[in-house]
């Protein structure tokens, strides 16, 4: 007996070609159908965007951004550069100048037809570190302070003169105005270099001994200023003292002298609080850095040892003793080579 479904087993209905043709189209379609959906829907999409949103930002050229700002570098790397050199520069110059100690004396600034000639280096600038250069500035304009009241002083001092002999006063006037003049030729050099140059070289070394010698040599001038604020008589300043003895003759011209040496006074304190307040500050940065009285006198010593002048004193006066020693020493024996010859008697 004979299968009747043998035939359909071996022959698939999928694989007749009009079957083909036709899922290939309908395949077609269906693809082209979601495709056409997918555009309506993006499309959709980007109007619902565009109407949320806003237009999209300008397009903007990255280059506009790359080239500023390699401008801006540029630039910051000039100056860098710029100020790399300077520093460069002026770093060789100050080695320069320290390897060949050239410090070519500038103070006083005299001029070049002048046959005297500047005794002192001072460059606060060059010299002292920056956080101890305003100290030493406030100390150079106390100075330049002190000399100031100094002259005004010598000038008040000679119209006190006039008005004294003009009114017929007897009074020291005359004996204040040349002692005027005396401390203005003693005390300008003398402040210079008994305690600003103390000031400047113990910022300028780190020098205990110079500050040792300031705070000693400024505490005097802080106590001389005060008295010369008084204007006792014969003393050389005019003061508190003396414009009250003026103000006390009652005339227009005693008055107004008077007004003048009370400025004087004044100022001579003024500068006395200032002389106070430098001292203080000075003072504790000192004992800030650890110094002590046993090293100025370490620092002392070797100023001393390394003093050409007193290393030659030191060798002419061993020389001159070994000399006179040995001489002594020839002469005894002499003596001695004497006393031991018999003596010839005939």
């Amino acid at each position: 007996m004979s299968n009747s479904f043998a035939n359909l087993d071996e022959k698939n209905p999928f694989e007749d070609p009009a079957v083909l043709a036709a899922l290939k189209i309908d395949k077609g379609v269906a693809r082209h159908e979601a495709d056409i959906t997918n555009h309506i829907n993006q499309t959709v999409d980007d109007a619902i965007n565009q109407a949320i949103l806003g237009p999209p930002p300008p397009y903007v050229s990255p280059t506009l951004y790359e080239s500023s700002a390699s401008v801006d570098l540029r630039r910051k790397q000039e100056e860098l550069e710029r100020k790399a050199a300077e520093l460069q520069r002026r770093e060789e110059e100050m080695q320069r100048n320290v390897q060949l100690q050239v410090r070519r004396n500038n103070f006083p600034p005299l001029p070049s037809f002048c046959p005297l000639k500047p005794c002192f280096f001072q460059d606060i600038s060059f010299d002292i570190p920056l956080q101890f250069q305003h100290l030493v500035k406030l100390g150079y304009k106390a100075w330049l302070g002190y000399v100031s009241i100094l002259s005004i002083n010598v000038i008040i001092s000679l119209i006190y003169l006039c008005v004294s002999i003009s009114n017929d006063i007897y009074n020291t006037s005359g004996a204040t105005f040349g002692s005027s003049i005396f401390l203005l030729i003693l005390f300008l050099p003398c402040s210079f270099i008994c305690w600003f140059r103390p000031l400047y070289n113990a910022f300028r070394a780190d020098s205990s001994f110079n500050f040792f010698l300031f705070f000693f040599v400024f505490f005097m001038q802080f106590c001389v200023s005060i008295i010369q604020s008084l204007g006792m008589s014969s003393f050389g300043t005019v003061g508190i003292i003396s414009s009250i003895s003026m103000f006390m003759h009652g005339t227009a011209g005693c008055i107004f002298v008077g007004l003048l040496m009370l400025l004087v006074g004044v100022a001579f304190l003024v500068l006395a609080a200032i002389d106070l307040s430098l001292l203080l500050k000075v003072h504790r940065i000192y004992r800030s850095t650890g110094a002590s009285f046993a090293k100025a006198q370490q620092e002392f010593t070797q100023d001393i040892l390394a003093n050409r002048t007193f290393q030659q004193a030191a060798t002419s006066l061993i020389t001159t003793g070994g000399t006179a020693q040995n001489n002594s020493c020839s002469g005894n024996n002499v003596n001695n080579n004497l006393a031991a010859e018999p003596i010839n008697r005939y």
